[in-house]
């Protein structure tokens, strides 16, 4: 379905569409707003060099409080807020994960789902040892014997 949209001057309004950019702005949000379709945004960004930039960390959506197990009993662990469980955002997107990638700098420690062998791996050793997905109330990610 070809776009109706009128094709309009973009140049009047390069100071805008570099400021709409640079907060993340879509091609279809920009055209929205001035009128036109996203096709003529993004050409016209090609055209200016003006392009996206690697954004940082997003600030969250959700917080919740966690305890790092340090190993004294029962190996490393990570134990979460048991109301994460409610949490849409967990609901959507990490509620069936069973494997992260862990990556540890100074002052933070991040989490990335991870669905490849490490994942299986993971759902094989719950399925030979028959163990749950949680303990004492909170929820692990990683089996607890």
């Amino acid at each position: 379905m070809a776009d109706s949209r009128k094709r309009i001057a973009l140049k009047p309004h390069m100071d805008r569409i570099r400021e709409w950019v640079e907060t993340g702005k879509t091609d279809d949000w920009i055209a929205d707003a001035l009128g036109t379709s996203a096709s003529s945004v993004q050409s016209f960004r090609s055209r200016n060099d003006i392009y996206r930039r690697e954004r940082g960390p997003r600030e969250p959506e959700s917080v919740f409080e966690g305890v790092l197990d340090h190993g004294e009993r029962d190996g490393w662990g990570l134990w979460l807020d048991p109301s994460i469980a409610e949490d849409p955002i967990w609901k959507q997107h990490w509620a069936g994960v069973e494997a992260v990638v862990v990556k540890v700098a100074e002052d933070s420690i991040v989490l990335e789902a991870d669905g490849g062998e490490m994942a299986r791996q993971v759902v094989r050793c719950r399925e030979r040892l028959r163990l749950p997905g949680t303990t004492h109330g909170r929820r692990s990610l990683r089996p607890s014997f």
